[in-house]
């Protein structure tokens, strides 16, 4: 009798024991957030070319400005991301841009099959191409 009583403790010693429930985070959880843009280029069809190192000072209609970027990556599924891009400027509304969503792919992001960038969940870039205009963005949480 005293054999199953110290089995029984044991089995309920190792049954009380600490369990781990952290559950790793999904590819979207981990790249979504607030990035900073440093680099930010368009050229192509129909585009006026450029090629931007933010943030940036300059002068535009003889006003000192300055434009800087951010990028916004929200998590839609444990597979998908919705992007957003607003530049600032000093003086002028914010302009925010939908670039749309990606499937996240361990670190990768696609548009469908093609692959459009990398995000690590601190570093970001994208290099992609819509309808003749290419966008680079180059960004960091």
């Amino acid at each position: 009798m005293k054999k199953i009583l110290y089995v029984a403790i044991v089995v309920l010693i190792a049954a009380c024991g600490k369990k781990n429930d952290t559950v790793a985070p999904d590819a979207a959880a981990k790249i979504a957030g607030t990035y900073t843009v440093s680099r930010f280029a368009l050229s192509g069809s129909g585009a006026n070319d450029f090629d931007a190192t933010l943030p940036r000072s300059g002068t535009i209609n003889g006003v000192n400005v300055t434009q800087s970027g951010q990028l916004v990556i929200t998590r839609q599924n444990e597979s998908s991301v919705s992007l957003s891009l607003t530049v600032k400027t000093t003086g002028q509304a914010d302009d925010t841009t939908d670039l749309g969503t990606a499937e996240v792919k361990g670190s990768d992001l696609y548009d469908g099959a093609t692959k459009i960038g990398t995000a690590d969940g601190t570093n970001l870039s994208i290099d992609a191409t819509d309808n003749g205009v290419r966008v680079i963005i180059t960004a960091k949480k």
